[in-house]
């Protein structure tokens, strides 16, 4: 069957057929093949295509695993909200805002969240403690909390 216009189907059913095209290259030289983004309209498409050799980390990959070094994230915690059951496994470092991915466990799904959230839920203490990043805005309505400047002194508002 010929494919006659470009669109989302056609290119996933043509993925696989590529890169299965693709594995005497494979197995010669001991690298793999991946395709991550592209662009497409109705009669052409750009597709990047990444090399890999055989056991290497993708670039997220890469980074994913620095994040978690250096904010002291643990991928093996569940985050609980209901019934749905959510754990760290990912980062995408050109995103701004939702740059964690998470899964949910029971579903198999994928999801992504806020740098916040991430440190919120998955953040791993020596004590085994945890820590809220943002505050409650109640507690600060009801007076139990109060915000302040540098120095110390209480915000009015204004």
């Amino acid at each position: 069957m010929k494919i006659k216009k470009l669109n989302k189907s056609a290119l996933d059913k043509l993925e696989p057929e590529i890169l299965n095209a693709l594995k005497g290259i494979n197995e010669k030289y001991g690298i793999s093949f991946r395709f991550d983004s592209g662009t497409y309209d109705f009669d052409t498409a750009s597709i990047k295509l990444s090399i890999l050799v055989k056991g290497a980390k993708t670039h997220a990959e890469k980074m994913f695993a620095k994040q978690v070094q250096l904010h002291n994230l643990d991928t093996t915690k569940i985050w609980k909200i209901k019934d749905k059951a959510f754990t760290l496994v990912g980062y995408n470092p050109k995103a701004r805002k939702n740059c964690f991915t998470i899964l949910d466990v029971n579903k198999g799904k994928e999801y992504v969240t806020t740098r916040e959230n991430a440190l919120k839920y998955f953040r791993s203490y020596a004590d085994g403690g945890t820590m809220t990043i943002s505050l409650d805005e109640n507690l600060i309505e009801e007076g139990i909390l109060t915000q302040t400047d540098r120095n110390g002194n209480a915000i009015s508002e204004v």
